[in-house]
């Protein structure tokens, strides 16, 4: 079965809500100074190191609960406020790997009297590994920096392209986060006023700090690697999957794309699929970390007038 589709002719392109089940927030006043970009060098195992841990927390705007982000040793880990007590903040680290049952991190922070926060990285990595990260941060910043992190998969996210065609007539698809499976998988619902046969009604994506992927339907779990993070230009993501088989290349880690007088910033891919014994796709397609799939150029000669030319983020909800 072939996998689900974003930029149409190729593969297709909700944070986590927990309820505090002790104290909620601190005051308005108090919370802020938790806020914003945190950095400092950490201990491991009650060991000096050289490594420095960037936090960036913010509230979500749902139910003002804190989430955030922590990088160590270029991993990215997402955290979800489990609760607030005693002035400590308990963050629930998200396991982005199915494969780790025993994953079981727990991330807290307090703040010193300097108005430095004291932090802990602590619990199950993968099988037998152990992380026991401490340390002081100093704040770097009052806004949470997110430019270099993943973060636009969220339940309730909705994206509208455009669709022009080779003969010019136009028409749209959407897609509706609908379900996070907390690993990473999303479950999106989509609908199009396109004369598109073979378009279902949904789909799945694997979103993480660090990376977004397609999935395949007919194999759990099987990722078709768009882009990470960590990528640089010339980076190759092939991937195999039963009959199809998926080459994205990076060509640029931000090319700039202008579409209804909104600049996005975009990891810009050269993707081609081939579907055996006879389907062949190939074109670009401009992605955001913050919002997404944004543009997709089919690259294609020969193709009917009806055929997909352009597909372009035309509103979303977020």
């Amino acid at each position: 079965m072939l996998i689900t589709v974003v930029f149409i002719l190729l593969l297709s392109f909700s944070g986590c809500k927990k309820s505090s089940n002790t104290e909620t927030l601190p005051a308005p006043d108090a919370r802020a100074k938790f806020m914003g970009t945190w950095q400092g060098v950490v201990s491991e195992n009650k060991k000096s190191t050289s490594d420095t841990l960037t936090l960036a927390l913010a509230l979500q705007s749902d139910n003002n609960l804190a989430e955030g982000y922590v990088t160590l040793k270029k991993v990215v880990y997402k955290i979800i406020q489990s609760s607030f007590n005693n002035g400590v903040f308990t963050f629930t680290v998200i396991n982005y790997d199915p494969a780790c049952q025993s994953y079981s991190l727990t991330f807290t922070i307090t703040m010193d009297t300097s108005g430095n926060l004291v932090i802990s990285l602590t619990g199950n990595y993968c099988d037998t590994s152990t992380i026991n990260v401490t340390g002081t941060l100093g704040k770097a910043s009052s806004i949470a920096d997110l430019s270099n992190i993943v973060t636009f998969a969220r339940v309730g996210h909705s994206w509208t392209w455009r669709v022009t065609n080779f003969d010019n007539s136009t028409c749209s698809f959407t897609y509706t986060m609908g379900k996070d499976y907390q690993n990473g998988v999303y479950k999106f619902n989509m609908s199009t006023t396109c004369n598109w046969q073979t378009f279902g009604s949904i789909g799945w994506w694997y979103v993480s700090p660090q990376e977004w992927a397609d999935m395949t339907d007919s194999i759990p779990f099987h990722k078709f690697t768009n882009f990470r993070t960590d990528a640089t230009v010339g980076t190759v993501y092939r991937t195999i999957s039963d009959q199809d088989t998926v080459v994205n290349t990076v060509e640029s880690l931000d090319d700039p794309v202008t579409i209804n007088n909104q600049t996005y910033h975009c990891v810009r891919i050269h993707t081609h699929q081939f579907h055996y014994p006879s389907y062949v796709a190939e074109g670009k397609a401009w992605c955001n970390y913050q919002y997404g799939f944004v543009k997709f150029e089919n690259l294609l000669t020969g193709q009917p007038a009806s055929a997909v030319h352009l597909e372009e983020l035309i509103s979303k909800n977020f």
